[in-house]
């Protein structure tokens, strides 16, 4: 759904637009959709689902456990011991193959492509409930296990993977994000223009971190810097659209006693046309996530001349390729020192956007989507052409690059 699944719905949304907009005869997609998500509206054949709930099994259990005396807490505890895979919401044999496109999939009768995007679970378990984190860490492994391909974004999560879902090497695949076009702004966007600033109560300078209030996203972090810079006397306001999750209340709570909470504004979920207008109003990206699986918001950042300075981690470094003033985002003065080089100069200001324009250009979803395709014709037996072996090499080259 818009704004609850982040970067993910990004993702698949710009996926199901290029597979509609330049189709492969070779191919007929289908998307599965939860009822009433804008996804129905990207041009591809369709079938609804009800939103995720328990299975018919699943319910019938639950019904049968509130009849009998102390069996419902039993089955409580049976269902979060061992977690069980879904079956499918529809009839799958119809296909020749599933690519479980997010990270919480069902059991297919046909083969599977899998995408895990990243397995943050691992390595910040201290930010996911017990029960959460196993349920992950059985679903991750059965999904990829079970799945003919494994697709990440990235060769350091492709590593990852290999090395904590024991994967076989050959079953994991990288396929990069697109970048989306920035879109044109008319004269009539005037009110959308002036929206943003003037609702927010900010001036015509401000930073950009677009992201949800989960706590890898770590806004603390960035308040802590803030307030450093505050010290020195340099107030640098700071956007951050984004889903508000039920941690927002706490991380406004600790920015306030930081003293920084005129400065970090959270205008909630904004629209497409909103982010593009605070991608061009801004003077600079700040990106402080403690871990992520794509990034997406630093090459769309990028892909508008945008400056960035962003997080040291998840191969950040080897995606950037020198094109934005990196930092450990676990060290407020680190993350100061950041914005402050970025804000405050405008020839690094300068160099970063135009290397940051070469980057953003190599992340298309026309490409994207070229592996997706061969991945697909390899996972159901299609024929493959020259172009599709072409691109399985280029989605399996992860393995010899440098794993910074």
């Amino acid at each position: 759904m818009p704004g609850l699944s982040g970067g993910v719905f990004q993702v698949i949304r710009a996926i199901a637009r290029e597979l509609f907009e330049e189709p492969d005869p070779a191919l007929a997609p289908t998307l599965l959709t939860y009822s009433g998500s804008e996804l129905a509206e990207v041009g591809l054949p369709t079938v609804l689902v009800p939103q995720p709930s328990s299975t018919s099994s699943e319910t019938s259990l639950r019904a049968l456990a509130r009849r009998v005396p102390g069996a419902q807490r039993a089955h409580h505890v049976l269902r979060t011991a061992w977690p069980q895979l879904d079956q499918s919401p529809i009839q799958v044999d119809g296909f020749d193959v599933v690519h479980l496109a997010i990270q919480h999939g069902f059991n297919s009768s046909r083969p599977t492509v899998f995408s895990p995007y990243d397995l943050q679970h691992e390595h910040l378990p201290a930010m996911f409930k017990a029960a959460d984190r196993r349920d992950r860490r059985f679903r991750y492994r059965e999904f990829a296990q079970r799945a003919q391909a494994v697709v990440v974004m990235n060769g350091w999560t492709a590593r990852d993977v290999l090395e904590r879902l024991d994967v076989r090497r050959e079953r994991i695949f990288v396929v990069p994000l697109g970048i989306s076009k920035p879109m044109s702004l008319g004269s009539e966007i005037h009110a959308v223009i002036t929206t943003p600033a003037t609702r927010l109560s900010l001036g015509p300078a401000f930073a950009l971190y677009p992201a949800q209030t989960w706590s890898h996203k770590n806004h603390l972090g960035l308040g802590r810097a803030l307030q450093d810079l505050r010290a020195s006397g340099l107030d640098v306001p700071v956007v951050c659209p984004g889903h508000r999750t039920a941690e927002h209340r706490h991380i406004e709570a600790r920015l306030a006693k930081m003293g920084v909470d005129d400065l970090i504004v959270f205008p909630g979920y904004v629209s497409d046309i909103q982010m593009e207008v605070l991608y061009r109003r801004a003077r600079m990206l700040v990106f402080p996530s403690l871990f992520e699986g794509g990034g997406m918001p630093i090459f769309e950042a990028m892909a508008r001349g945008l400056p960035v300075a962003c997080s040291d981690v998840c191969g950040l470094q080897v995606a950037t390729d020198g094109a934005a003033v990196l930092f450990d985002p676990r060290q407020p003065a680190a993350i100061a020192a950041a914005i402050e080089s970025v804000w405050t100069d405008e020839s690094v200001r300068a160099r970063l956007g135009a290397s940051g324009l070469q980057v953003a250009n190599r992340y298309t979803w026309a490409e994207a989507c070229a592996r997706l395709r061969a991945i697909y014709k390899l996972v159901g037996g299609a024929e493959l052409s020259e172009l599709d072996g072409d691109a399985l090499v280029r989605s399996r080259s992860w393995q010899s690059e440098r794993s910074t």
